[in-house]
């Protein structure tokens, strides 16, 4: 899942090797998920959900989840283990697909009026779908209520991805007019950003509650370690630096000590391990 856990952030980073480079399978990555002992891969012209073993040294396609007729702009993927399901958000028909990874197919869909990017599952099990032309975040039940609305602040444009932090304050990349990741609070509002001048197209992103995280700096072709709490960027070991290009998603399994990094324009999946 991609809200605030207790990630053992730091022990990763110093451990961390590049150990695969999975290559194009059909466009670019624009999410990454896994539920069980499977991944679940978003690929931009695709309209299936590719299938892999998760944390496996056989990084091929195991098998492909329908999401939709037509569907060609997908935009990001999210797991829920309690209601043992995915969510898929699809740009241009500004839909959400509730996916079944048993029946393999959709198994309810809702408009969100407005083109959904990032999506992720909070704590309380609810869908958070970032959307990015109307400047909102709004919160799903698993069958599609919308519980709020939350209207970004006028200088905060075009959400990216969005995280549930601690208690009612939200993670948010913003990648038009000023490139950063910043928290707001229940009413829009920044509380703290950063990253302006430093940051390119910033997309995916994953945070902990010890307060460091990983920002794929999309524009920049690199990874950011980002400490939330005094809100700079920090340097990360070389094992990182392995030639970017245009990073757009994340997945980080603290358990398994394992982060995918999906690249959107070259279409490789990179996968670090401990």
């Amino acid at each position: 899942m991609f809200f605030a856990v207790d990630y053992a952030v730091d022990n990763f980073i110093q451990c961390a090797k590049l150990a695969q480079t999975i290559p194009n399978n059909g466009g670019g990555v624009s999410g990454i998920a896994a539920l069980g002992d499977e991944m679940f891969v978003v690929r931009w012209n695709n309209a299936n959900l590719q299938v892999y073993k998760h944390n496996s040294d056989d990084m091929t396609i195991q098998r492909n989840v329908y999401v939709g007729a037509g569907t060609n702009t997908l935009r990001s993927v999210a797991a829920c283990e309690l209601n043992q399901c995915l969510y898929v958000s699809e740009q241009n028909s500004q839909m959400i697909h509730k996916v079944s990874p048993v029946t393999n197919n959709t198994v309810k869909r809702w408009s969100v009026g407005g083109q959904p990017f990032g999506v992720t599952v909070n704590s309380a099990h609810n869908l958070l779908v970032a959307c990015s032309n109307t400047h909102k975040v709004q919160e799903y039940t698993t069958d599609g209520a919308l519980l709020r609305e939350i209207n970004l602040q006028p200088d905060v444009t075009y959400p990216g991805h969005v995280v549930q932090l601690r208690g009612d304050e939200f993670g948010i990349t913003q990648y038009s007019s000023v490139f950063r990741y910043c928290e707001v609070g229940s009413d829009g509002k920044i509380v703290k950003s950063t990253g302006s001048g430093q940051m390119s197209s910033p997309y995916g992103f994953i945070v902990s509650k010890g307060g460091k995280g990983f920002v794929a700096d999309y524009g920049n072709n690199r990874i950011l370690l980002l400490n939330s709490k005094s809100f700079s960027v920090e340097q990360l070991p070389d094992a990182f630096n392995v030639g970017f290009n245009t990073p757009y998603c994340i997945h980080f399994d603290a358990r398994a000590g394992v982060m995918y990094v999906g690249e959107f324009g070259s279409g490789r999946m990179l996968c670090f391990k401990k």
